[in-house]
């Protein structure tokens, strides 16, 4: 009877090895079928990461607001029908390359001109603020409709317009509960995080996010090679120089004056060309506000005063407070904003095109600041008399 009851246990307990073992393979198996995915080389941008396993890709985006942590959404773009595995299931899905899309930011307008995809825009957010020319011939014949801001969507007028998706920003959490509700409309939506990115090829980098919406990665990282290679190029000139000018940036604001952070995008680029930023030494990625007087103190003997908000002469510098005359920059006519290309309603192409062609903001900049190195006219800035 013992050794009966021992065979039968033997035999369920080499039953249960092999059906483990047989499991275990055919997970293996179908595992194998998706191991073998592509990461695609993101080099600067650390804000997201995709993963092409051919018949769909992986988009991943991490804290895409101002003081997230520990927040990934992620997203899987579908290129060929196919049977998704199980992890990719349970993922916002779109089918690329995306036709319809609404983009709340004039950066993604950009993005997607940039990827030669203009044409698949049928909803933005903000249209006087947009430069564009192509997208406000499109909003003129009504082939782009404005459909509000995210604090303010007309979602009727947005589900009339049947987007493939939605490209959202978000500035701090709240944003995540739009979001939800667009997901409760069925509209896919997915986070764009470029203006988090504290350097300026990171910050380019992330068209090769909006590309993959449209399956174009491989264009755009050939275009986005290029302007790497002239980015660095620039750097090179003045790698050695001696010439390190001061330098602080904006206006005051409201009886505040902010300033960016040291380890900010804007730090970053005073630093490739070859200017001594003020506030360098400070560790922010973002906007330092100061009192007006620390301003004054801190930097009247400044070689150069940059980006002057929305004014375009020294008179209407001096309008804001008359103390700003004694600044050694105003004195010496060392004054240039980044407001060279802005429309009507002071919607400003800088910071609309101006990310995905850091090589040509850095002429500008190294041209302002050593001005022997090269003669030509300036793109993004202008001087202020």
């Amino acid at each position: 009877m013992k050794n009966n009851l021992f065979r039968i246990t033997l035999a369920v307990a080499i039953f249960a090895l092999i059906s483990c073992v047989e499991t275990e393979e055919k997970t293996t198996q179908k595992d194998k079928k998706f191991a073998g995915a592509k990461k695609i080389n993101i080099v600067h941008a650390k804000g997201f990461r995709i993963e092409d396993y051919k018949d769909f890709l992986i988009l991943s985006v991490s804290n895409p607001w101002q003081g997230a942590e520990n927040v990934k959404y992620e997203y899987v773009l579908i290129k060929n029908e196919t049977s998704l595995p199980d992890f990719a299931k349970k993922l916002t899905k779109i089918k690329i390359p995306v036709k319809r899309m609404v983009c709340f930011s004039t950066t993604h307008v950009a993005s997607i001109d940039f990827i030669e995809e203009t044409n698949s825009i049928v909803g933005i957010s903000g249209w006087k603020y947009i430069n564009n020319q192509k997208i406000r011939e499109k909003i003129a014949n009504n082939e782009t409709i404005d459909v509000g801001n995210i604090d303010n969507m007309n979602y009727e007028l947005l589900l009339s317009l049947k987007p493939d998706v939605v490209m959202v920003y978000g500035i701090e959490q709240s944003v995540a509960s739009y979001v939800a509700k667009l997901g409760e409309l069925n509209i896919p939506v997915i986070f764009n995080a470029d203006y988090l990115e504290n350097t300026p090829l990171g910050k380019t980098e992330w068209v090769k996010f909006v590309a993959a919406l449209y399956d174009k990665i491989d264009f755009v990282s050939e275009k986005f090679s290029k302007i790497e290679t002239e980015y660095w190029r620039e750097c090179e000139k003045i790698k050695d120089t001696k010439n390190n000018p001061t330098v602080f940036c904006n206006l005051p604001w409201k009886e505040t004056w902010y300033v960016p952070g040291g380890k900010s995008y804007f730090a970053n680029l005073l630093k490739d060309a070859g200017a001594k930023y003020l506030w360098s030494e400070n560790d922010s990625r973002s906007a330092i506000p100061l009192n007006i007087e620390s301003i004054i103190e801190s930097a009247s003997e400044s070689d150069f005063w940059i980006n002057t908000g929305m004014v375009n002469s020294k008179a209407e510098i001096l309008s804001i407070d008359e103390r700003l005359e004694n600044f050694k920059a105003f004195r010496n006519n060392k004054i240039f904003n980044n407001n060279a290309k802005t429309n009507q309603f002071g919607g400003n192409d800088f910071w609309e095109s101006g990310f995905l062609y850091p090589h040509l903001i850095l002429k500008d900049l190294i041209q302002i600041f050593h001005s022997k190195t090269e003669n030509r006219e300036l793109v993004y800035y202008k001087k202020v008399n």
